[in-house]
């Protein structure tokens, strides 16, 4: 009589997961990672999700979420927000999604790159672009980002208006940058939808 016997569980090979995930980040995050360490005893299953960690000079660590796809080891990953290290893609959507509820206009944001090593006290610009109807953008707003002393992260929408023309016809109009009306945004891990404003100055942190 003949029995099938199930198969024993077989470990995933997370050497050329943590080679392949620095080698990306390198490539497209423009990032010094110093390593990238994943569970050794991770078992080889189809939409099994676990957490690696990546370790940024000097000995800053971040997350990355991987997933496996299919039975022959294939995997995704993605790397959220965290006190070390933004995930700038995320921050853009978070940036577009506030913006547009806010002033009913398509407004595409461009952060400078996909990941960005931060500590307490950094800052930094997004640029905000207005799309028009015939596919094309210009120039519009920015957002200013700043890193809190918690590691939290908060933003503030920068508008541009033209000034009154004065009286002299030579005078050229020029551009003030006035504080937005939008509630900033606070944490970094993950980026929430959600939004409460911070203080009465008009900044707003990204939600833990």
């Amino acid at each position: 009589m003949l029995m099938l016997l199930p198969a024993c569980e077989q470990p995933l090979a997370v050497t050329p997961i943590e080679a392949s995930i620095q080698s990306d980040l390198k490539q497209r995050g423009q990032i010094s990672v110093q390593a990238i360490t994943c569970p050794p005893d991770v078992t080889s299953e189809v939409g099994k999700a676990f957490e690696c960690v990546g370790e940024l000079d000097p000995s800053e660590i971040f997350f990355i979420t991987v997933t496996q796809e299919d039975d022959r080891g294939k995997v995704r990953w993605e790397v959220p927000s965290s006190w070390s290290l933004l995930n700038l893609n995320q921050l853009e959507t978070e940036f577009e999604q506030k913006l547009k509820a806010t002033t009913k206009v398509n407004l595409k944001v461009n952060c400078g790159g996909v990941y960005r090593p931060t500590k307490a006290g950094d800052s930094f610009s997004c640029q905000v672009v207005q799309l028009t109807t015939k596919g094309q953008s210009q120039s519009s707003d920015s957002i200013l980002v700043k890193v809190e002393p918690e590691g939290k992260v908060t933003w503030q929408e920068i508008r541009m208006v033209a000034a009154k023309p004065t009286s002299i016809a030579s005078s050229p109009s020029t551009s003030t940058p006035v504080l937005p009306n939008v509630a900033p945004s606070s944490a970094p891990s993950p980026v929430s939808s959600e939004v409460e404003p911070k203080d009465a100055t008009g900044w707003t942190q990204l939600d833990d």
